[in-house]
């Protein structure tokens, strides 16, 4: 679990919003594999979150595999997030020391310090890099959602360097972030792909949205 004092750092003064990142490569072949819905509060194995921002009150479920577990991440331990991942236990020794995603796929959880949410506009701050990144990425598909009252972004394009599709989502509390990203086992594109259905199917479409920010 992640530790009390790293938690109180984490979250002193701030409010959240989650970001959702689904990364999957070309199809492996990997076995899919059943998945487990696990709520944000629970994901986030962070009481400091849960009280201080209302996480808990978040309905947004995570699309787990079923045989990954939390695993404490040292080399979080002392930075101005809190992060949490969740991925097989034989695969966490390793990951912590080089970094590498597992070939048996990881998700994981962090405060995010590069996306917000705009109260006054009704809009993510990353929807002003919605031009250029529809320049850069001719398939990016954006969609607005809800969970409940909360505003939710989902963003997926296939990456030009090494043609993976990226699948990111945010969901707005406030005008912070927390951001989850997802590498299936084996980069496969159809178990990713299958998890980021699963996500959306939870969500509720948002017809409510700024005009030229969502995909047709």
């Amino acid at each position: 679990m992640m530790h009390a004092s790293r938690l109180k750092r984490a979250t002193l003064g701030l409010s959240v919003v989650l970001g959702l990142g689904l990364l999957a490569g070309a199809a492996s072949g990997a076995a899919v594999p059943t998945f487990k819905s696990v709520k944000l509060s629970d994901f986030m194995m962070s009481p400091g979150l849960n009280t201080h921002n209302g996480l808990s009150k978040i309905n947004v479920f995570i699309p787990v595999p079923a045989a990954y577990q939390h695993v404490d991440d040292p080399d979080e331990e002392g930075k101005s997030y809190a992060l949490s991942s969740w991925m097989r236990p034989e695969d966490a020794g390793k990951f912590t020391v080089t970094r590498e995603y597992p070939e048996n796929g990881i998700v994981s959880a962090k405060l995010s310090v590069n996306v917000g949410y705009d109260q006054k506009n009704r809009q993510f701050t990353t929807e002003a890099d919605l031009p250029a990144m529809r320049r850069q990425y001719p398939d990016l598909q954006v969609k607005r959602y809800r969970a409940g009252d909360t505003p939710v972004l989902l963003i997926n394009f296939t990456s030009p360097l090494d043609k993976r599709p990226i699948y990111i989502m945010y969901i707005a509390v406030q005008q912070y972030a927390i951001k989850v990203d997802l590498v299936p086992p084996g980069h496969d594109r159809t178990i990713g792909n299958l998890a980021w259905k699963k996500l959306a199917a939870s969500l509720t479409p948002d017809t409510a949205v700024k005009k030229g920010n969502q995909s047709p």
